[in-house]
């Protein structure tokens, strides 16, 4: 489904509530933009969210026989931040507006590494973010990469627009 296919029914379902769960995501190589049609009026980070998100992705790592990830504070930092500037400044992409990604966002955070990857979505609820990064191939695979044995999950509740996922991956 196109992404502007996407924002159009997350819009619409703010106004329905019989359209269902949309969720926004990116592939995780992608340097695709998208610009959010909507700015919330309060920000507030989601601390039992990113604890359920971690517990979603630590029981797929399970199944796939993967060590679990262990949630690292440098990283939470960055993907809180990350997740709070796509807010802020109205858009949702691996790539802010400044041109820094995922790398760029973990060196500026201290944070050691030698591999990384990012995962985005937007969306309400956890499960709905799980899920859809799970059907995603480029998702699924970073959360299930045996390489990565640190993560960092950061969730921005936007209310009535939804929240803003940001899971950053380290070695």
């Amino acid at each position: 489904m196109p992404i502007i296919l996407l924002v159009l029914l997350f819009a619409a379902s703010l106004f329905s509530p019989i359209a269902g769960e949309p969720i926004i995501h990116i592939e995780s190589d992608s340097q695709e933009s998208i610009t959010l049609p909507f700015t919330p009026e309060e920000l507030r980070v989601d601390e039992v969210s990113e604890k359920k998100m971690l517990e979603s992705v630590n029981t797929e790592r399970r199944k796939a026989g993967v060590s679990e990830l262990v949630m690292d504070e440098g990283l939470i930092e960055v993907a809180r931040k990350h997740s709070h500037d796509m807010w802020e400044r109205q858009y949702f992409a691996h790539e802010n507006p400044d041109g820094e990604n995922a790398v760029h966002r973990m060196l500026e955070g201290e944070v050691d590494f030698a591999r990384a990857g990012e995962n985005l979505a937007l969306t309400k609820s956890v499960e709905r973010a799980h899920e859809g990064l799970m059907d995603s191939p480029g998702h699924k695979r970073n959360i299930l990469d045996p390489k990565f044995g640190r993560i960092g999950i950061g969730v921005v509740d936007g209310g009535v627009y939804g929240k803003m996922f940001t899971q950053n991956f380290a070695d």
